[in-house]
């Protein structure tokens, strides 16, 4: 039993969510503080290291010298390739790809599964394969998916198996 009046009751109340609105935004506010103090030179620190490392890895490629430096140049560039694939650059991103897909992805299309497939270029430089499967409502929703998705500078060709359909449809 609580003998105190309703005023003083709800005045504690109030100051009880006073200080623990003050202590939230205390934690949150210092957490934010130390990892920016904690990761923002981290990150400084690995993208100097990138570059020193592609630095070091064109300077290698240049140099042919020595015997067997096929192996080592072969071990570089896959090394490169891992530091490249763990860096967050927004041209290889698959959530930032599927994005794409969705938002140009007209009424009338169902997309029933997605597959993604890295895979290195002429450039031996890792670029992403993306393989969609789905159900659309009319071949006029397929003309247009496939244009949305030309206009897309991000995605470098589109191939639709079912394009015997669609030049019976145009």
């Amino acid at each position: 039993m609580n003998l105190l009046p309703q005023k003083e009751k709800t005045g504690n109340q109030r100051n009880y969510l006073y200080r623990f609105l003050t202590g939230l935004a205390g934690a949150i506010f210092s957490s934010l503080l130390i990892g920016g103090f904690v990761l923002l030179p981290l990150y400084i620190l690995i993208q100097a290291k990138q570059l020193e490392l592609g630095a070091e890895l064109t300077s290698l490629k240049n140099y042919q010298g020595v015997s067997g430096s096929e192996d080592v140049y072969r071990l570089l560039e896959m090394a490169n390739q891992r530091v490249n694939f763990l860096s967050f650059r927004s041209d290889l991103s698959l959530v930032s790809g599927v994005k794409e897909i969705l938002a140009r992805r007209p009424a009338g299309v169902i997309i029933t599964s997605l597959a993604y497939h890295p895979q290195e270029n002429s450039n031996s430089r890792l670029v992403a394969g993306v393989s969609l499967k789905g159900v659309a409502s009319r071949r006029e929703a397929i003309m247009e998916f496939v244009k949305n998705l030309q206009t897309e500078p991000t995605f470098s060709g589109i191939n639709v198996p079912v394009s015997s359909l669609l030049k019976t449809a145009t």
